[in-house]
């Protein structure tokens, strides 16, 4: 018991390590490599090059914070609308602080249906609103019962490595989301793509048990496939 609590001690100083040299790292983007702008168009043109992306009918994306430098999203969005994909965008509710909140995969068909941030919001991100344009009908949840198979779901992180491990930023959103599509009655797991800066990908991201791992890892300058 005691070796256990270590060794979960020890992860998690591993991973407050790397969020703080990796968010360190972020901070001085611009001025060492080029823009966010020009350095996420690059990492978009080459999702969208990826048979993951081409092949997908249905996929999960996010909407990027630029406060969290995420690689922005919006063109990624903006296509897979224009190739007729249907797209579901991350909503969080509940209450963050109690160990309540729990991300839902909401569908979105335009782009204007993105909420700005909300300060009084669990996240403080943009988001899909929670209803269609009527205010009343709930907006499709991609874990409907009628819902589609969802193929792709393109996941945000703090770091990832080569091998597809992902540090998020210690929610669980993702790796709870992504257990919940692996269990799935009628369907089978998506696959799953980490987006990222090339300085955000590390030699090994430590795992812990609970911890999903990347199918694959998108830059803007390389394409890396999981060995797992």
């Amino acid at each position: 018991m005691a070796s256990s609590a270590v060794s979960l001690d020890m992860l998690a100083s591993q991973k407050s390590l790397i969020r703080k040299n990796i968010k360190a790292s972020l901070k001085t983007l611009d001025e060492r490599e080029g823009t966010i702008s020009e350095l996420g168009a690059k990492a978009n043109a080459l999702l969208a090059q990826t048979q993951a992306f081409q092949s997908a009918t249905t996929i999960a994306l996010y909407v990027a914070s630029e406060r969290l430098r995420e690689v922005p999203t919006r063109d990624a969005i903006a296509n897979a609308l224009a190739l007729g994909k249907r797209v579901y965008l991350p909503r969080v509710a509940g209450d963050f602080a109690a160990g309540t909140a729990t991300m839902r995969m909401l569908e979105v068909t335009r782009m204007d249906e993105i909420e700005a941030a909300d300060e009084t919001s669990t996240m403080k991100l943009e988001e899909p609103s929670t209803t269609l344009s009527d205010g009343i009908t709930p907006r499709p949840d991609v874990e409907d019962e009628d819902a589609p198979p969802l193929h792709l779901v393109v996941c945000p992180g703090v770091a990832f490595d080569r091998s597809g491990g992902r540090l998020g930023r210690g929610a669980g959103f993702y790796d709870t989301f992504l257990c919940r599509m692996a269990k799935h009655a009628k369907h089978a797991p998506p696959r799953t793509l980490g987006l990222c800066f090339d300085v955000q990908v590390v030699d090994e991201v430590p795992r812990g048990e609970h911890d999903i791992v990347m199918g694959e890892v998108v830059t803007e300058s390389t394409h890396y496939l999981s060995t797992k």
